[in-house]
């Protein structure tokens, strides 16, 4: 489904690896840093200097297309502060132009998905941060993409609650839906029924060798 290969692009350097439709993976570098430039690359936001990222074998796929049936979750929180969970779920629904009968069906599935049950009326900053991650995964779900793309979903919070969110990645992959995580978090417990690829590199990124998976 997805396929890196021998990718270099600033300090990435010879990095090849094949995600398949299904899986729920993890591409761990203890570099927070390098997370971005690969994430730019699987959303095909920037273009190797050498080497191929593909895919589905569409080689004309544009950034604009593949956000169709991708949801993205950043570090960072996207939701509005000023908003409820509910109101910035159906802000986002209509921002993406989707129909208002569907809000309801859609909303319920991923709050119930989520664990989020009881903070619908909440607003972000009235939450924990363990939750807040919950919200804007759950807010990557709303138009039912058939990928999950998710850098660092587990930085800055304990190893309990980051397991937590393993394990609700765990029941997104189980409802059909590919799952993709950058995590620069050595402490990762993944479990069976997914995989890890750790990447590894010359520390100084000077030189262009050392990154393989």
């Amino acid at each position: 489904m997805l396929v890196f290969n021998q990718v270099y692009h600033q300090n990435i350097a010879n990095l090849s690896f094949m995600i398949n439709r299904g899986e729920f993976v993890c591409l761990y570098h203890p570099e927070q840093g390098l997370l971005d430039p690969i994430q730019k690359l699987i959303c095909l936001e920037k273009r190797p200097e050498h080497g191929l990222v593909n895919w589905l074998n569409q080689t004309d796929l544009t950034s604009q297309s593949l956000k169709e049936d991708l949801g993205l979750v950043y570090p960072e929180d996207i939701l509005l502060p000023k908003r409820s969970l509910l109101e910035n779920f159906c802000f986002i629904m209509e921002a993406r132009g989707l129909e208002r009968g569907f809000f309801k069906t859609r909303i319920k599935r991923v709050i119930n998905l989520s664990g989020l049950d009881r903070y619908c009326q909440f607003r972000p900053s009235e939450l924990p941060l363990y939750l807040l991650k919950r919200a804007n995964i759950a807010a990557a779900l709303l138009h039912y993409p058939s990928v999950l793309l998710l850098v660092d979903p587990t930085l800055e919070i304990d190893q309990v609650n980051s397991q937590a969110i393993i394990h609700l990645l765990r029941a997104i992959n189980q409802d059909k839906i590919t799952v993709i995580m950058l995590s620069s978090d050595h402490s990762l417990v993944l479990g069976k029924q997914s995989r890890k690829i750790k990447l590894t590199a010359d520390q100084t990124g000077t030189q262009k060798e050392g990154y393989y998976a």
